[in-house]
């Protein structure tokens, strides 16, 4: 996996603390999107050497996934968990099957958002958590045990389905 915060600094490491997640956007704004998508690029090709590859992400993560699958070449599947950015690339079109997690209670991302993604690509899989934003992260306030053992399953049904050589 690329080191997505590289561009801002060495050994960056982050908790889910307030400090930390301002910190984690600040990061995250100074860098522009398409030196990120450079960065999973370049991690892609070298990737793609030894067979099919997928991108997974969280949070900024997920939205990176969804950006990736509709701009990067060469994906076999991406999987992107409660990406808050998706709604305003709605109008960019996966390339490669993509399955989306989010979680009802989310206070960042809208169920109204969620809507237009599944307006938009009614057979895309996407699922819905009674959960809030990060609900797979063990180590923040909104993890949710039962809702990330249904996701995790999902996830990798769904990569089994599509990682052919």
């Amino acid at each position: 996996a690329p080191d997505l915060f590289a561009r801002g600094g060495r050994d960056i490491e982050l908790g889910y603390e307030a400090a930390d997640g301002a910190e984690g956007r600040r990061i995250r704004m100074a860098i522009p999107l398409e030196a990120t998508m450079a960065d999973i690029a370049a991690t892609l090709a070298l990737a793609r050497q030894t067979g099919p590859v997928a991108v997974m992400g969280f949070c900024w993560g997920g939205s990176l996934a969804y950006l990736s699958a509709c701009r990067l070449a060469g994906l076999s599947a991406a999987i992107g968990y409660y990406g808050g950015m998706i709604v305003d690339h709605i109008e960019e079109q996966p390339q490669c099957p993509i399955e989306l997690h989010f979680g009802r209670n989310d206070p960042h991302i809208p169920l109204a958002g969620v809507a237009r993604i599944h307006k938009a690509y009614p057979m895309m899989p996407i699922h819905l958590y009674e959960a809030g934003h990060g609900f797979h992260c063990d180590e923040r306030k909104d993890f949710d045990a039962p809702s990330a053992a249904i996701a995790w399953q999902r996830s990798m049904t769904f990569l089994n389905e599509h990682m052919h050589s």
